[in-house]
């Protein structure tokens, strides 16, 4: 039985070496937007995001005055950045949370994040265009826009970059062997069946099972395997790992449990790996009893 902890997740394509591609039961693209701006909201609002957006803009400001610019010029100037900044800023901020999202498990972490900063530059560029007409009155040249383009392109998909190998290294580092964290923590020679049946390289801690024909989805914090087994039998050989089955088809570990979401008459599990799954009606009270937060979308 669980014992309630917050963790995080939402739908994503699951992809395996060709074998299976199957989507987990989602919400409608609609919630997917919805999710990734709740996100951006918090973001934006975030310390940290309002200090960097102030202090490019103070750089920015300072590297095109002079000793000689008058103190109106100067805020005036500033207040100019500082709008320039947090519109390009929160633009971009978005676009990543989204594209990141719609491109879960399709690849690799740091090439998801690049391709989503790419994909987010064409919007960060019309803002930012858009900006320069309303403030000159006049459509810049098209050197002008064309300068501003690669720049902006190159910007942001490089700062993509480096937050997805931020992001992938703070996954590489975490602990996978840790036993207040893992689901399976007996000795080797005690592990469970399942476990025995992955490869190597996906290691012990299994967060979550769904069925797929006459096979189980395997999912572990570094990867997911297909296995040739029947659902029920997946789930004996799980023997007394800490989790819930939610849905005829889904199992779910604990520790990877971020919060419930309900959605109409619905109920789902959103997972810390961006997977959301459907909970069966029957099953309602069983995992809300368990004491996740539960968080109501329209």
């Amino acid at each position: 039985m669980c014992k309630g902890k917050s963790g995080y997740i939402c739908a994503c394509f699951t992809i395996n070496k060709g074998f299976c591609v199957k989507r987990a039961g989602a919400f409608a693209s609609g919630t997917e937007v919805q999710f990734a701006l709740r996100r951006w909201r918090e973001l934006v609002k975030s310390p940290t995001f309002l200090a960097i957006v102030g202090a490019v803009s103070v750089i920015w400001t300072v590297n095109d005055i002079s000793i000689h610019t008058a103190l109106s010029e100067m805020v005036l100037l500033f207040l100019m950045r500082l709008l320039f900044a947090g519109v390009s800023a929160g633009v971009a901020s978005l676009g990543i949370l989204v594209w990141v999202r719609i491109l879960r498990s399709r690849f690799s972490t740091i090439v998801r994040y690049v391709l989503a900063g790419a994909l987010s530059s064409p919007f960060v560029f019309i803002s930012l265009a858009g900006l320069t007409v309303l403030i000159d009155q006049k459509l810049p040249g098209a050197d002008a826009l064309v300068s501003l383009f690669v720049s902006v392109v190159v910007t942001v998909t490089v700062i993509a970059a480096i937050i997805g190998i931020v992001n992938r290294r703070a996954r590489d580092m975490a602990p996978q062997s840790n036993p207040g964290n893992t689901v399976v923590t007996a000795p080797e020679a005690d592990l469970p069946d399942l476990v025995r049946r992955l490869p190597a390289e996906l290691g012990r801690e299994i967060i979550r099972l769904s069925a797929s024909d006459h096979y189980v989805e395997v999912y572990t914090r570094l990867g997911h395997a297909l296995v040739l087994l029947r659902f029920s039998d997946a789930l004996k050989e799980l023997g007394a790992a800490d989790g819930v089955q939610i849905h005829r088809s889904h199992w779910v570990a604990c520790s990877a449990i971020h919060r419930l979401v309900s959605k109409g008459r619905n109920l789902f599990v959103e997972m810390d790996d961006g997977t959301i799954l459907p909970v069966s009606r029957s099953r309602f009270a069983t995992i809300r009893n368990a004491g996740f937060y539960e968080e109501r979308v329209s």
